[in-house]
């Protein structure tokens, strides 16, 4: 269990691997910036797809209503 105020996120291992890489790659270049941990690279990511043009939210959202399917557990959307 996450401490209180934290959720927990579960991906492919093979997605944590590609993206510690990443961090490991880059780390010395993300403390400059004020990420000093992969928890924190991994905030600064998820902050960073939020940017999305209004326009593009609004439209992958009518093709997310099409692909969730009958129980509405999941979807994955590739751009």
């Amino acid at each position: 269990m996450p401490k209180d105020g934290f959720k927990s996120l579960t991906i492919p291992t093979e997605v944590y691997d590609d993206f510690f890489n990443i961090y490991i790659a880059n780390k010395h270049a993300l403390r400059r910036l004020g990420v000093n941990s992969f928890s924190s690279f991994i905030t600064m990511i998820l902050y960073k797809s939020q940017k999305w043009d209004v326009l593009t939210v609004h439209s992958q959202h009518n093709k997310l209503n099409e692909n969730v399917g009958k129980n509405g557990n999941y979807a994955v959307i590739v751009q």
